[in-house]
């Protein structure tokens, strides 16, 4: 029995090197990402949600520097939510928004090296996306998420920005060959915590029972890894070696938290 074994297992390793073939990864075709005219270098992204309506407005201020000596029209991602004003230096301009595209028309042009900061209005009612349209899994929350309470959470909603989901919350150039720095500042029901990337700068309480979050990402880095929860959740503080280590957990599992994450 077990020289047939050992047969077997010796005639598996032979074939398994029969068929390996050496891969020279220099011989490969050459790939390159997307080639556009413009570095975005920060996006500062303000949503303003009503969760249970899976509604939301936006603001995104993008600041990009011309890598063309001459820039007239911009070319950013947007899927999923409608796009109602663009504007530079407080004036309106023209735009069109269609098949995920949002296309810029600039006052005049743009040199290499010139940097400007345009404003985007947006957003939607009622959001849904269909992944399956964009290659995901047909339960894969692409954008955001929205998630009633049941037995093991309370209602919480958050953003799923892989591998191509920023656009579907925020319009910008969404390519991992563009990194840029980021501000989350995320509106929401007065019960919730927001967290995000980065290092929490304020949380501001307002009289109509929302309360707003704003979170800062100083180091640039690509939108697929832009990302924010909302819910009710409680903070354990906890540290490590002097270092502050925070467990962000449901309002029922505050008991079991430093049990699960001291470690």
């Amino acid at each position: 029995m077990i020289r047939g074994l050992l047969t077997f297992f010796l005639i598996i390793v032979a074939a398994s090197s029969f068929f390996a073939q050496p891969i020279n990864v220099f011989d490969r075709p050459y790939q390159s990402g997307p080639s556009h005219d413009f570095d975005v270098l920060h996006y500062r992204i303000a949503l303003d949600f009503e969760g249970d309506r899976r509604a939301f407005t936006g603001e995104v201020t993008i600041v990009l520097r011309s890598l063309s000596e001459r820039l007239r029209n911009i070319f950013l991602h947007a899927e999923s939510y409608e796009v109602s004003d663009v504007r530079m230096d407080q004036k309106t301009l023209d735009f069109y928004h269609q098949e995920g595209t949002l296309g810029i028309n600039l006052p005049q042009a743009l040199t290499y090296g010139d940097t400007v900061a345009i404003v985007v209005d947006y957003g939607t009612t009622g959001f849904e996306v269909n992944p399956e349209e964009f290659g995901m899994g047909r339960n894969y929350p692409l954008g955001l998420g929205f998630f009633e309470a049941n037995d093991e959470h309370p209602f919480l909603f958050n953003a799923y920005s892989f591998p191509t989901g920023a656009r579907h919350w925020f319009p910008g150039y969404d390519h991992p060959a563009d990194r840029a720095t980021h501000e989350t500042i995320i509106t929401t029901q007065a019960d919730h915590k927001v967290l995000a990337n980065g290092v929490l700068e304020a949380v501001t309480h307002h009289d109509n029972g929302t309360v707003t979050y704003h979170w800062s990402h100083k180091q640039a880095h690509p939108t697929y890894l832009y990302n924010f929860v909302s819910g009710p959740y409680v903070i354990v503080e906890d540290e490590y070696n002097g270092m502050p280590v925070n467990y962000w957990v449901y309002p029922n599992d505050e008991d079991k938290a430093l049990r699960s994450f001291h470690r």
